[in-house]
């Protein structure tokens, strides 16, 4: 009777499992591999298992391979196969391997630019779920796109400046797979690093020839957001005084709160990007984009956002990864949360000190009128107060006293540093050496006139320089002759300059109230302002706007005084 009882068992077992139809499939699965060439393998597709038994629970060998051999012969085949597998049977585990041998395939057999750039079409239909594919794959993939991109730049200059990122992703993705958490598919994917380097290489050399043999000049000006390192290269110039002051006045034994104020588009954000690359390695600075922040209505939301965005920073500056956060705990009481992480990361670096900065801090205005609470404020305080290895630094366009009077609670005893316009020697190279070994472009009047209408302001510096190379390029194009910008040229180009920057000058006047625009339009037009008030005219002065010059007034940036000028038109 046990016996009996034993066998009825283990036969109700294996009649679930489906043993008995699973024993001849995998003998015929076997002899279909032994058989089938993987040239033939798009060929048999329809003979194998899954397509007459659609519950196998027992694993297949071979099902994946056959599946990638069939690939390279007939794509659609082997898709429309893998459809049928993920639709209408349990063998999508078996898909996603097929996937994901298909996609390190047609990776590995790149041998040009052009075949990895024709990966971004040919694998598109692959999902890009990072707990069904390694991160590595999904990094390639990802890199893939980004040397399309490059590769679809306007001129070889564009191209080669472009190829730069994803230099640098697959350099550091090399680095990870040698010693880093993606060691454990060094197998795999090394050699697709090595080689994919090795393409990239070769390819920014070629460009290189073909941007320095072309008649054209390259527009590296970048006038658009703010700038990045791995982007922008050297096109930041200037501000070591401010660089110099944060990393001084950070090291310090008691080192106050910052807050560095400068007008929209004076360069604060480019800054704080460069931050990593101009203090020393004693600090850790970490950006963090308060706009986003105040995108979100809950605390424990807002949390998150500050949390990952640290995080995110502080790998971006130092290569550093800082411990995870306890999600229950920010849940529970979020800021409590937030300080429970503060200390994990403060034990985590050792004697360095985190110089947190809050880039467009007026935001926290709209998160205070959200939650209808200052609680944000009061923990931002307490930071400063008590947590000694972080320093805070706010940036924005608002003096202390232009703010809201709960600030001036919160930022009492700060240093102030002020992000004016560039001097005139910083604003010089900008023009005339934006990158390393640019061409002169430019006739000596022409770099003055430049100067004389930006007054050193940054954004318009690169706006006025971007409008003058497209300037010349034309001619080039037309009269096949190559001549330098003269002083007629960038007079030339201002209504292209109104009309490209047209987001900034908007923008600009339409944060003024009526009275100063009043006032501005009467100086723009006669040189002179009736019954001046002088609280107004302070604030104009302050704004760096305008300014007092024996005894007058005048634009501090003409091709604003410019600008006016049309609209009174």
């Amino acid at each position: 009777g046990v016996a009996f009882g034993v066998a009825f068992g283990v036969a109700l077992v294996l009649g679930v499992l489906r043993v008995y139809f699973w024993l001849p499939e995998l003998i015929w699965v076997a002899i279909l591999f032994r058989v089938t060439p993987p040239t033939q393998a798009a060929s048999v597709l329809r003979r194998l298992p899954p397509y007459f038994d659609q519950l196998i629970y027992l694993p297949l060998p071979f099902l994946d391979d056959f599946i990638i051999n069939a690939y390279d012969t007939n794509p659609s085949a082997a898709q429309n196969t893998i459809d049928y597998l993920i639709t209408f049977t349990n063998q999508q585990k078996v898909a996603l391997r097929a996937m994901g041998g298909i996609a390190i395939n047609t990776l590995s057999q790149c041998r040009y630019v052009t075949d990895i750039t024709s990966t971004v079409d040919n694998l598109n239909w692959i999902p890009r779920n990072s707990e069904d594919f390694s991160p590595a794959l999904l990094r390639l993939l990802d890199i893939a796109a980004s040397i399309r991109a490059a590769c679809d730049g306007t001129t070889p200059y564009r191209k080669v400046e472009l190829l730069e990122q994803p230099i640098t992703e697959l350099s550091k993705l090399q680095r990870n797979l040698a010693t880093g958490e993606l060691a454990k598919d060094a197998p795999l994917f090394g050699s697709i690093t090595n080689k994919w380097l090795q393409i990239l290489q070769d390819s920014r050399k070629t460009l290189e020839e073909e941007a320095a043999n072309s008649p054209e000049i390259p527009n590296v000006y970048l006038a658009g957001n703010a700038l990045l390192p791995n982007d922008a290269k050297e096109r930041f110039k200037g501000r070591q005084d401010i660089f110099r002051a944060i990393e001084d006045i950070s090291l310090s034994a008691q080192p106050p709160v910052f807050l560095l104020y400068g007008r929209r588009r004076s360069g604060k954000t480019s800054a704080l990007n460069y931050l990593p690359e101009k203090v020393g390695g004693d600090l850790i600075p970490l950006f963090v984009d308060v706009q986003n922040i105040a995108s979100f209505t809950s605390y424990e939301n807002i949390v998150n956002s500050l949390v990952d965005q640290i995080k995110s920073s502080a790998v971006t500056a130092r290569n550093l990864i800082l411990p995870n956060a306890n999600s229950d705990a920010i849940s529970k009481d979020p800021f409590a949360g937030l300080q429970q992480w503060m200390i994990q990361v403060e034990n985590k670096i050792g004697n360095k000190r985190l110089l947190l900065c809050l880039d467009e801090f007026e935001r926290f205005e709209e998160v205070i009128e959200t939650t209808n609470s200052h609680t944000l404020l009061n923990f931002l305080r307490h930071v400063m107060q008590h947590r000694h290895k972080w320093i805070l630094l706010f940036s924005g366009s608002h003096r202390l006293n232009e703010l809201k009077p709960y600030w001036s609670d919160c930022l009492i005893g700060t240093r102030t540093l002020h992000l004016t316009y560039l001097q005139k020697s910083e604003a010089r190279e900008l023009i005339q050496q934006p990158v390393p070994n640019f061409r002169d472009i430019y006739e000596p009047d022409a770099v003055d006139q430049i100067l004389y209408f930006t007054n050193g302001q940054p954004y318009l510096i690169q706006l006025i320089c971007s409008s003058i190379v497209d300037h010349l390029n034309r001619d080039l194009r037309q009269s096949k002759i190559f001549r330098k910008a003269t002083i007629q040229d960038v007079q030339d180009v201002v209504s292209q300059v109104f009309e490209q920057g047209q987001g900034y000058f908007l923008e600009f006047w339409q944060y003024l109230s009526e009275r100063e625009k009043i006032i501005l339009r009467n100086l723009a037009q006669h040189g002179i302002v009736d019954s001046p008030d002088k609280l107004i005219i302070n604030k104009l002065v302050q704004a760096e706007i305008i300014s007092h010059n024996n005894g007058n007034l005048e634009f501090q940036v003409p091709l604003i005084r410019s600008y006016i000028e049309t609209l009174v038109e």
